[in-house]
């Protein structure tokens, strides 16, 4: 859900999902896309593995980082709608952190931080 919303732009599907400081980092991106007149596509061609990394409990939060092994599908055009890069099928491999108060009535985690692996 975030991958194809960040693709797409949606600000409105990200902001709940994300921290603010994550969502300030999607959203300066977005704005540069837009700024340029470029768009993106983005589908999740598949998830090979999606496994737990690390868990703690730290002042009031809980935190849990997952490992994504996934092949994305990207295109990102100009606005004449002329591919720039992408068009292929790639892997990629990514720790995706979300976290959440235990005691909030929400009960939706929000990610707090990515971090690609080379």
């Amino acid at each position: 859900m975030i991958v194809v919303a960040f693709a797409k732009g949606d600000r409105e599907t990200l902001k709940p999902l994300l921290s603010q400081d994550v969502f300030d980092g999607f959203s300066a991106e977005i704005a540069r896309r837009e700024q340029q007149g470029e768009t993106m596509e983005t589908a999740v061609v598949a998830i090979d593995s999606a496994t737990v990394d690390a868990a703690r409990a730290i002042a009031g939060r809980n935190e849990v980082t997952v490992r994504f092994v996934a092949r994305l599908m990207s295109v990102r055009r100009d606005r004449a709608g002329e591919t720039i890069d992408g068009g292929q099928t790639r892997k990629v491999v990514e720790r995706w952190t979300f976290a959440r108060d235990p005691k909030a009535n929400d009960p939706n985690w929000k990610l707090v931080a990515t971090q690609a692996e080379d």
